[in-house]
């Protein structure tokens, strides 16, 4: 897996893992960090439109977005995404209100 070796226990339920079925959860935030530079705006790739595209039949609310920036889960040097963490905060914001006035109801 990505070059790692991985017990025949995880190749099996890895293998056995869809990642195209919906979550089960009622909402998610799917962020997309694509290249490009920094501000430019970008739109979600059509891989991850067709990911998540049976989801809202399934009960799912989806909220997909896009931002441009850096790899930083392949690089060697940390490296700041400020809008991944913008991005991130009000995404958490949105599902917290979300599910607090759920509870109200």
């Amino acid at each position: 897996l990505g070059g790692y070796e991985v017990s025949s226990v995880l190749a099996s339920e890895l293998d056995a893992f869809t990642v195209r079925s919906a979550p089960a959860v009622s909402r998610v935030s799917f962020i997309e960090l694509r290249s490009g530079t920094d501000g430019e705006p970008v739109e979600p790739s059509a891989g991850s439109r067709k990911r998540v595209e049976g989801w809202p039949e399934s009960g799912v609310e989806v909220e997909l977005q896009a931002l441009a920036g850096p790899a930083f889960w392949n690089v060697a040097d940390l490296v700041d995404v400020p809008g991944l963490i913008e991005l991130s905060v009000r995404a958490a914001e949105r599902i917290l209100v979300g599910f607090a006035q759920e509870s109200v109801r």
